[in-house]
């Protein structure tokens, strides 16, 4: 969705960067200072690319003056939409270095915790006093000799300070990552970037392309080379997602724009049309995505199609057999039959025709 700001400039933002900017808080101690309360680096990443957000020198994301006016109208929108809403993956640049694009990728991936920060270990008195209960409790209930005393009062000290330790490392790490997503803006583009149109137009290009790389014949390695397959998609998948983001910003800034009179609304006429050629050359890729998804649904069904018709011709063949065998057994039953009524006519014959011979008296 776009806010329009002072100035007519418009600003997109999805459902989560709504959430974020309306549940912004003042910074403790400097009420003029707010913070985003955005919980993942691509959210962050989309908040300063529009320039509603940016990072301290110590590394704090805050509001910029403009950001703090989208708060306002934000917070306005904010209880009409549920926190979280996806509407989409982030595309990676696939030029991108493999370190780089995992660790971009991770980052973005994962929500950045709260963890401790670098200055947040536990204080030096505090372990102090940890360590002069553990020798307290040793001397004076465990009545422990004096090393036993000393390794007490070590794994006390060490009790207190790793855990935090590790949470502040953990933290220092995850902010490394969430500033490397920032810093490689250009090399990721997510669906809070683009306006409702484009970010529609994104869903349809990934859609095709993960119905084809999900689809048993790429796994399989029946559509040509699986390899190459994968690369064009990546490929193709990028520039569709760069041009939208481009078609959104361009959009922004003739928003931004004043026409004031006529020499100024031809030229924005023409920018519009030129802007409206351009989307249609990547909804026309689009499309081209599509009907490869298309064709390989088509191949999937025809195969699923084939493989159904002999399994059912396979049933009529068994069942074929069995009607051969049970004819068989009528055969043999029925000829058991007529064996049988011959077998009782004989004796029927015998029985009222001749009774034999007599035993004597």
């Amino acid at each position: 969705m776009e806010i329009v700001l002072s100035g007519g400039r418009r600003v997109v933002l999805g459902p989560a960067a709504v959430e974020a900017l309306a549940s912004a808080e003042p910074f403790p101690g400097n009420p003029d200072v707010w913070c985003p309360q955005g919980d993942n680096a691509a959210l962050n990443a989309s908040l300063i690319s529009q320039g509603l957000a940016e990072r301290t020198s110590e590394g704090l994301l805050v509001l910029t003056p403009r950001g703090v006016e989208a708060r306002g109208r934000a917070r306005r929108l904010a209880s009409a939409l549920g926190p979280g809403t996806s509407s989409g993956r982030v595309v990676i640049d696939p030029h991108l270095g493999e370190k780089e694009a995992k660790a971009l990728r991770r980052s973005l991936e994962r929500p950045v915790s709260a963890g401790a920060d670098e200055g947040a270990l536990v204080p030096a008195a505090r372990v102090l006093y940890g360590m002069m209960f553990a020798v307290f409790a040793g001397i004076v209930i465990l009545d422990l000799p004096v090393l036993a005393n000393l390794l007490l009062a070590a794994a006390a000290a060490l009790a207190l300070v790793l855990p935090q330790g590790l949470a502040a490392r953990r933290g220092r790490r995850e902010r490394a990552e969430a500033l490397l997503a920032e810093s490689l803006t250009g090399h990721h583009v997510s669906p809070e970037m683009l306006d409702e149109d484009c970010r529609g137009l994104l869903r349809r290009a990934q859609g095709a392309v993960d119905a084809v790389l999900s689809s048993s014949l790429h796994e399989e390695g029946l559509l040509l080379d699986s390899v190459r397959n994968r690369v064009v998609l990546a490929d193709a998948e990028w520039s569709v997602a760069e041009g939208l983001l481009r078609q959104t910003r361009e959009r922004e800034r003739m928003a931004g724009l004043p026409t004031p009179g006529e020499l100024s609304r031809r030229a924005s006429d023409r920018a519009l049309a030129a802007l409206d050629r351009d989307l249609g050359r990547i909804a026309e890729r689009v499309r081209l995505l599509e009907e490869y998804a298309d064709r390989v649904r088509a191949a999937e069904d025809e195969r699923q199609d084939r493989a159904s018709a002999r399994e059912f011709d396979a049933i009529a063949a068994r069942a074929a057999v069995e009607g051969a065998a049970h004819r068989q057994q009528e055969e043999a039953l029925a000829s058991l039959v007529r064996a049988q009524e011959t077998a009782l006519r004989v004796a029927e014959f015998d029985v009222s025709g001749d009774p034999g011979p007599q035993p004597s008296p």
